[in-house]
């Protein structure tokens, strides 16, 4: 069980119990290896050697998502992504990984607490995972949306597609109720 994000004195704080803080820190960690994949070595070889000055676009459903073109201009999308694409992989990676020992913590102490100074952090890792998770069930307009909602409220089967799209929808609405107690009035003592 996870419950909404509330306002404390310090933060905001959400009960969840030790298998839902579980799955999340897996669903992050599949999220780690997506990001955190080297790629082609020859690549590394080439951009310790040489100025890298093109990078091609990834293949990977999740990845795409999580690392989008950043120009409609095929040429200018790659010049831009040899630029910055090693950063926002660090960037997406650490931020992650901090998430992940902050829920190893709820997982014993079976809540999630999240300072004030962390709750932008919380709510792009939040959003890093509805991207990889996006990615993966082909998530691109409304009618995709609907799919993966009814899929999420059919009956258990065990299928994969099902599972990315039930943790789809509790990541999204856990992101939601972060946001709305980060825009709720602050607590009066």
């Amino acid at each position: 069980m996870i419950d909404a994000f509330e306002r404390i004195d310090d933060g905001y704080a959400a009960r969840i119990d030790t298998d839902d803080a579980l799955v999340l820190q897996r669903l992050v960690d599949e999220i780690l290896v997506v990001l955190d994949d080297p790629g082609d070595l020859s690549l590394l070889v080439g951009a310790a050697t040489d100025l890298e000055t093109d990078r091609e676009a990834p293949r990977e459903g999740a990845l795409g998502r999580l690392l989008p073109s950043m120009s409609p201009d095929p040429d200018r999308a790659s010049k831009l992504r040899a630029l910055t694409e090693d950063a926002l992989r660090s960037q997406k990676s650490g931020r992650l990984r901090r998430m992940s020992a902050r829920l190893d913590e709820a997982r014993a102490d079976r809540r999630a607490v999240v300072s004030e100074e962390d709750a932008w952090e919380w709510l792009a890792a939040l959003n890093d995972l509805r991207l990889g998770l996006a990615g993966e069930l082909g998530l691109s307009d409304d009618a995709d949306a609907e799919r993966i909602a009814d899929l999420a409220a059919r009956p258990p089967t065990g299928c994969r597609s099902q599972a990315a799209a039930v943790a789809y929808m509790v990541v999204t609405w856990w992101q939601d109720s972060l946001l709305s107690a980060m825009n709720s009035p602050a607590l009066d003592h």
